[in-house]
C-alpha cells in the first residue's frame, strides 16, 4: 500500500507541459482588462454602450461563471433587446417619470442594429479572452495534487493521445459546435498547448457560430424575454438529452450466479432434504 501511494504521488508530481506556464501574471492582466473594459464602456458614446456591455458579459462567461454566451450575442445583435429589458425592469419598480431620459443617456436616442460581422467579431474576441482566463485558472489548479492526478489517469491519457493528433482542429470544432464542459481547455491545459494557437482556434470556431446566432436574432426580431426564453430552452433541452442518453447507455446489472457447490451446500442444510 505504501509503495503504491509513493508511485501515485510520484506520478502526480511528474512534469507536465502546463508546468512551464505562469498563470498568476496572466490572470492579473485579465482582471486589469476587465476593469479597463468597464471604464471604457462607461465613457463610450451612448450608441456604443450595447456592444460594450455585451463584451463585458462575454468576457466574464467562463467555466467558473457559467453565463450563456448565446444570450450575450443576441443582446449585442439587437438594438432594442437591452433597452427593452431596462425599460421593463424600471417600469416594474414604478420609476417611469424619468424613463425616457434614462434610456437616452444609457443607450442613445436612436438604436439601430449593429453590423452582424462587428457583433460576431467583438463577441468572438471577448470569448477568446474568457477562455484564456479559464486556461490559466486551470493551469493554476493543475498545481494541486488531486487535480494534477487526473492528467495521469489512463482514461485521460487515451483522450490526450487522440487530442495530440490534431489539437488545433479539435479545439476549433469544439468551439464551433458548442460542446459543453470546457472540453477544449481540459484537453489543452495539461499538455501546455500553445496559447496563441489555442486562441486562434477558439476565434475561428466561435466567429461563424456567433455570426449565425446574431443573424437569427436579427431576422426573428426577438425581444429581451424571447431571447432569454429561447436560449434557456435550448440549454435545458441539451441537459435533458444528455441525461436521457446517459440513462439509456447504462448497462443493466449482470445477473448474479451462484456457484453450484454453494447451492448444493445450502440445499443439504435445509430440512427435509
Amino acid at each position: 500500500m505504501a509503495e503504491s501511494s509513493r508511485t501515485d504521488s510520484g506520478a502526480a508530481a511528474g512534469p507536465l507541459g502546463v508546468d512551464r506556464i505562469r498563470p498568476k501574471r496572466w490572470l492579473a492582466l485579465y482582471v486589469a482588462y476587465l476593469a479597463c473594459l468597464v471604464a471604457l464602456t462607461a465613457l463610450l458614446p451612448a450608441r456604443f454602450r450595447i456592444p460594450g456591455i455585451g463584451v463585458i458579459y462575454l468576457s466574464l462567461a467562463t467555466t467558473f461563471i457559467p453565463l450563456n454566451t448565446s444570450i450575450g450575442v443576441m443582446f449585442m445583435a439587437s438594438g432594442e433587446a437591452m433597452p427593452g429589458m431596462v425599460e421593463s425592469v424600471t417600469r416594474w419598480f414604478g420609476a417611469t417619470e424619468s424613463l425616457p431620459v434614462l434610456l437616452e443617456r444609457l443607450f442613445g436616442a436612436t438604436r439601430e442594429p449593429y453590423p452582424l460581422y462587428l457583433t460576431a467579431l467583438l463577441a468572438s474576441l471577448a470569448t477568446v479572452t474568457a477562455n484564456l482566463a479559464d486556461y490559466h485558472a486551470l493551469a493554476w489548479l493543475m498545481r494541486l495534487g488531486r487535480v494534477r492526478r487526473l492528467a495521469r489517469t489512463r482514461f485521460y491519457e487515451r483522450i490526450a493521445a487522440w487530442f495530440n493528433q490534431a489539437p488545433f482542429l479539435i479545439v476549433l470544432m469544439i468551439n464551433a459546435f458548442a460542446i459543453p464542459f470546457a472540453a477544449d481547455r481540459l484537453l489543452a491545459v495539461p499538455r501546455g498547448y500553445s496559447r496563441p494557437r489555442y486562441a486562434l482556434a477558439v476565434f475561428l470556431g466561435r466567429y461563424p457560430r456567433y455570426y449565425l446566432t446574431a443573424l437569427a436574432a436579427d431576422l426573428l426580431k426577438l425581444n429581451w424575454w424571447q431571447i432569454i426564453l429561447v436560449c434557456g430552452g435550448i440549454a435545458l433541452a441539451g441537459i435533458v438529452i444528455g441525461r436521457v442518453r446517459r440513462a439509456f447507455s447504462k448497462k443493466p446489472p449482470a445477473p448474479s450466479t451462484v456457484d453450484a457447490s454453494e447451492e448444493a451446500a445450502v440445499c443439504s442444510s435445509e430440512p427435509g432434504r
